[in-house]
This record gives C-alpha cells, sequence and structure tokens, in this order.
C-alpha cells in the first residue's frame, strides 16, 4: 500500500511527464529523457535535495537509462551508485554534488525502492514503447521495483 509520500512522489514524477510534454512537445522515449533532465535542472538551480525530489529524479534517471539497457543492468547500476553513497563516506558523498555546488541527497529506502522502479519501468518500456503515456503509480511500488509483478501498467 502507496503512502503519502510515495503518492507525492508519483505526482511529481507525472507532473515532470507532463510539463516535458506541453512544453517540449516531446512524445515517446524522448518524453521520459525530457522529464529527467527537466527535474534535474530544477534540482540543482533550487538545491532541490529532498526525499521526494531525489526520489522521483533517481526513478526518471534510471527509467530513461534501463529502456535503453536490457536485463537488469541499471538495477546493478543503482545499486552500485547507492553503494558508493553510503560505503563512500564523506569524500564518496561530496562528489556527488548537484550543479550550483548543492549537496547531493541523502541515501533512504525510498529513494532506492524508487530507482528500482524507474529501472524496471524503463525495461519495460524497452519492448513495449507505447506505455512511455502511462501516468506513473505509487500502487504496488515495492513489488514492481523488485520485478515481482510483471509492469501492471504504470
Amino acid at each position: 500500500m502507496a503512502d503519502e509520500t510515495d503518492k507525492r512522489i508519483a505526482d511529481l514524477i507525472n507532473f515532470y511527464i507532463q510539463k516535458a510534454r506541453t512544453q517540449l512537445k516531446v512524445e515517446g522515449a524522448e518524453l521520459v529523457k525530457s522529464a529527467f533532465m527537466l527535474i534535474q535542472r530544477d534540482r540543482q538551480n533550487q538545491c532541490l535535495s529532498d526525499e521526494i525530489y531525489s526520489s522521483a529524479e533517481h526513478y526518471l534517471t534510471a527509467r530513461h537509462m534501463a529502456s535503453y539497457l536490457s536485463g537488469p543492468g541499471m538495477k546493478i547500476i543503482s545499486l552500485g551508485y547507492d553503494a558508493f553513497k553510503l560505503f563512500g563516506g564523506t569524500k564518496g558523498v561530496e562528489k556527488l554534488k548537484l550543479g550550483n555546488n548543492c549537496p547531493a541527497s541523502e541515501l533512504t529506502a525510498r529513494q532506492t525502492k524508487w530507482k528500482l522502479l524507474g529501472a524496471s519501468d524503463g525495461n519495460a518500456e524497452m519492448f513495449n514503447k507505447d506505455k512511455y503515456i502511462q501516468p506513473v503509480s505509487a500502487e504496488n511500488a515495492e513489488l514492481r521495483a523488485i520485478g515481482g509483478l510483471n509492469y501492471p501498467g504504470l
């Protein structure tokens, strides 16, 4: 069951997907990529590193990249990034600063869940490109993130 924070993350992701669609007039593979670039720009310009923004950006990053990688590639990259943040200590996090010298977000289980969910959704899109137009849902996020459900229609 999705909690209020997961619903806010899903709403933010959908906001940026819609923003990319209306402002940049893109569809298909370019839609998720453009949504990722828009949220990344906002996070860097405004130093937004709270859990909601960071989870939404990590979801869009993973979803975009995974739509080009087959199998578990993006999930492995995502977990490697988390390990670097977790075990790299202060120096590891310092190297991950956002633009304008903003601090990187703290690693949270929710952020990892949404990153893995983005990778699962991106992998599904690799084989079914029309799924780009579907809104993101927080429902069943935990199962979808680990691949426990067979892409129940974003």
